[in-house]
């Protein structure tokens, strides 16, 4: 069997999609060493060439492409011809994040990672979206069978696209936690942020539907009550996150919250490290990786409990209802007081990332490919 798999996403340094595209990547060719991989790369410019992903397996072969999808796609619709011209023959195409590109008469896999930006259509641009619906609904028209990462997503895909139950597989994300052990038993180096006292952790872009905004009430709420601790939150400018930083000036509260939104990997490794407690407000996350990271550093969690939340950390948090600030600072303050039920959470944690690997993501997807190969013939 001779499996495509558009590789452009993993060539892209970032997190997310394109963390994941890189990690099932890596393993495929390790855990399936029976199936024939092609890595196609759309477009790698000249600056970017030394990311792409460097495999050397004997099932695996490479193909390039020029020029990006923007300036390409037309001319193929244009000449009624596709991208198999390019790649060769295969039995299934896979295309790990939204962007569908035209293929030739193979099977089709196509990723949908969540439907945030559908439930709540205020997190991104307008035309971010519209770009999205657009790859979506082209995918509706010829996939084979969808991918998503959890339950909580594949419920969402078939409210909103009426796609069948059978058409959809999950696969969750991986986890890699050797890395957090290896740091925890040789520590890391100095970070150059210093933050004095205990403090409350929270990692995320600054979007809408991070709900930082309900964070930041059930956090005045917290210091109203007496407690001394500090907020540190960790992510990149996003959507609207303008409001985020109006709200900690109007609540008068820009000595007691810090926000960092470059930091890099050895300085979140610092942040988690010494966190008092982990806070994960969110309103809707596909799958969750931030309150992972946190128990893989020993860090309690507290978080949503809506969407796949749940599904993901299992009984290793404490959930509250992300539209209830009160409801969110109850149950910080009870991680903060309560020192049995923070070793517990923590134990819990622990427990729970055993559940997840990027290994085992890779060798559910070579399963799937595997069963949908056999199933068309």
């Amino acid at each position: 069997m001779r499996v495509c798999v558009y590789a452009t996403p993993a060539s892209i340094r970032g997190a997310g999609i394109n963390r994941f595209s890189r990690m099932v990547l890596t393993y495929l060719p390790e855990v399936a060493p029976d199936i024939e991989f092609i890595y196609y790369y759309y477009y790698l410019p000249i600056r970017s060439k030394g990311s792409r992903l460097r495999i050397k397996r004997p099932n695996l072969r490479e193909v390039f492409m020029p020029m990006p999808s923007r300036v390409l796609e037309p001319v193929l619709r244009g000449l009624g011809i596709n991208n198999s011209l390019f790649y060769g023959k295969a039995d299934i195409f896979y295309i790990p994040d939204y962007r569908f590109i035209e293929i030739g008469d193979e099977l089709l896999l196509y990723t949908i990672h969540d439907l945030s930006f559908v439930r709540f259509d205020d997190i991104l641009p307008k035309d971010t979206i519209s770009w999205l619906l657009i790859n979506i609904r082209r995918a509706l028209n010829r996939a084979d069978h969808f991918i998503t990462v959890s339950e909580s997503s594949k419920r969402d895909i078939i409210e909103y696209f009426g796609v069948s139950d059978e058409k959809i597989s999950v696969v969750y994300n991986g986890f890699e936690i050797d890395y957090v052990e290896m740091e925890l038993e040789s520590g890391v180096e100095e970070s150059d942020i210093c933050i004095d006292g205990d403090y409350i952790l929270s990692v995320g872009t600054l979007n809408p539907n991070k709900n930082y905004i309900g964070l930041l009430k059930a956090y005045k709420i917290i210091l109203d009550r007496g407690y001394d601790i500090r907020l540190v939150i960790v992510g990149r400018m996003g959507w609207k996150s303008e409001e985020i930083f109006n709200l900690i000036e109007d609540a008068g509260l820009t000595d007691r919250v810090i926000i960092l939104t470059d930091v890099s990997d050895r300085e979140l490794k610092m942040l988690y490290r010494n966190a008092h407690l982990f806070v994960f407000p969110s309103f809707y996350e596909g799958f969750g990786i931030p309150p992972l990271e946190a128990s893989a550093y020993n860090i309690p969690v507290v978080c949503s409990g809506v969407s796949s939340l749940p599904e993901v950390m299992g009984d290793s948090a404490l959930y509250f209802d992300p539209y209830e600030p009160e409801d969110m600072a109850d149950k910080v303050i009870m991680v903060i007081e309560d020192t049995s039920l923070r070793k517990r959470l923590i134990g819990l944690g622990r427990e729970n990332l055993k559940r997840f690997s990027w290994k085992k993501t890779a060798s559910s997807l070579a399963s799937l490919f595997r069963t949908i190969y056999d199933e068309s013939h």
